[in-house]
């Protein structure tokens, strides 16, 4: 049986307690991945980051799609 759901179908339900704009910080806990893993998805644009000269910030509907892409290997 194969399920496709959809990213809005995803945002709607997934990670409903972060804020809209999240920090490497809050990315490491939703991957479950150490942050120096967060910065390289950054640098080899996997996941785009926001414009800002001084932190990584991600909007979590990238964190979300590139969870579903990630499933779709």
């Amino acid at each position: 049986m194969e399920r496709n759901i959809t990213v809005s179908q995803a945002y709607k339900t997934m990670y409903r307690d972060y804020p809209e704009v999240v920090g490497v910080k809050d990315i490491s806990k939703m991957l479950g991945i150490r942050p120096k893993r967060v910065r390289q998805l950054v640098q080899e644009n996997k996941l785009p980051c926001l414009p800002d000269n001084r932190t990584i910030k991600v909007a979590k509907l990238f964190v979300i799609d590139y969870i579903l892409q990630g499933a779709q290997i």
